[in-house]
């Protein structure tokens, strides 16, 4: 049987990349990842587990190497379908001229995020960078969206065939969340934690003014994992608003270890989540998740059944984290059961198996 090329923009840190080293220990496919211009701790620990892992180190300069490397790997592993996984337009041009080079290979455009978010307004040479990703997705054999979101929006903004994508939602490993030991709730101090990247659209600044606008009889503890170029106006409004009770942690792989040391998890972004893999793990952890009301997060959670959809405003925020915090035991045990359950809907393994029949390459 023929491989399948994953191609990764780099091996640091990031929900891609750690959704693929998840991948890459359960499916069934002989899987080849190259990672197109750096090195990083997931592409090293994939490695180390047993993938074939390649980081290519190339220069963003440099368009002809890393495309005749990739050829070079084509032959070597006898590639019969290539998925690109990241919106950098040089890997979807990659992906269209491997497929002219060999026709006989099976292309898969890999749509992890909102079609907004895949082309941000802020990018220079926009309108470049949406033309060479709505080619390639409508040149591809097939397009994977992570949620029936992700999946509109890449037809309403891209004009990817509707006959094309398949929605296959992120997995997690859920037997790594599960709390060995239940979490031993403190009446005084509401222990809450965020994990994901430090970047203005995440909505983390929000939370931090809705924190300042709680009573001062509320005692909670607030974690920010993760890193990112937001975090010096983060840290900055924390001073700002005294919030002496918030810590950031920067990005740290113990988030199992983090997530079970706290009770509530909250991710209210201000753009439209594609997915959402952190609130998945996070109802895997048997936590209440307070999150927002938009793009695929409704896909997720069933606000006051195993968890909270909350709108983001900050004085909404605050009144809606009142009302959650004194709600009873009870109420709280029910929606973290409920969470844990709702959590087996996306294993890593369901994931694998509905990845591998895609991408598994025909004879």
């Amino acid at each position: 049987m023929g491989s399948v090329l994953h191609i990764l923009s780099g091996g640091t840190v990031g929900g891609i990349e750690v959704l693929c080293e998840g991948y890459a220990k359960y499916s069934k496919n002989k899987n080849v990842f190259v990672f197109l211009w750096n090195d990083g701790v997931i592409r090293q620990e994939m490695e180390n587990e047993g993938a074939v892992a390649i980081s290519l180190n190339a220069s963003k300069r440099d368009f002809i190497r890393p495309f005749l490397r990739l050829c070079s790997i084509c032959k070597d592993y006898q590639v019969k379908t290539v998925v690109v996984h990241h919106s950098a337009p040089i890997a979807h041009l990659y992906l269209m001229m491997l497929k002219i080079k060999y026709p006989y290979l099976k292309t898969v455009g890999y749509a992890h995020s909102h079609a907004h978010d895949m082309c941000p307004a802020e990018k220079r040479f926009l309108w470049i960078r949406k033309k060479i990703i709505s080619c390639s997705l409508k040149s591809a054999t097939k397009v994977i969206a992570i949620s029936n979101c992700v999946k509109d929006s890449c037809e309403a903004y891209f004009g990817t065939p509707k006959n094309k994508i398949e929605v296959v939602y992120n997995g997690v490993d859920v037997a790594q969340f599960v709390p060995t030991i239940a979490h031993q709730q403190t009446e005084k101090c509401a222990e809450l934690i965020y994990v994901g990247r430090l970047i203005e659209p995440k909505g983390v600044q929000n939370t931090l003014k809705a924190l300042a606008l709680l009573p001062k009889n509320i005692e909670y503890e607030f974690k920010i994992v993760g890193d990112g170029p937001y975090r010096n106006q983060l840290e900055s409004l924390v001073k700002e608003k005294n919030l002496s009770n918030v810590h950031f942690l920067g990005e740290r792989r113990d988030v199992i270890e983090l997530l079970h040391s706290a009770e509530y998890f909250i991710h209210i972004p201000e753009w439209e989540e594609g997915f959402g893999i952190t609130i998945v793990e996070a109802m895997a952890a048997g936590m209440v998740c307070i999150c927002g009301m938009h793009g695929a997060i409704p896909e997720i959670i069933t606000t006051e059944e195993n968890g909270f959809l909350v709108p983001n405003d900050t004085q909404q925020i605050a009144d809606s984290l009142i009302t959650i915090f004194n709600k009873s035991d009870e109420e709280k045990n029910m929606i973290k059961e409920n969470a844990r359950k709702r959590a087996l809907d996306f294993s890593i393994q369901t994931f694998s198996e509905r990845l591998d029949a895609i991408l598994r390459p025909e004879e």
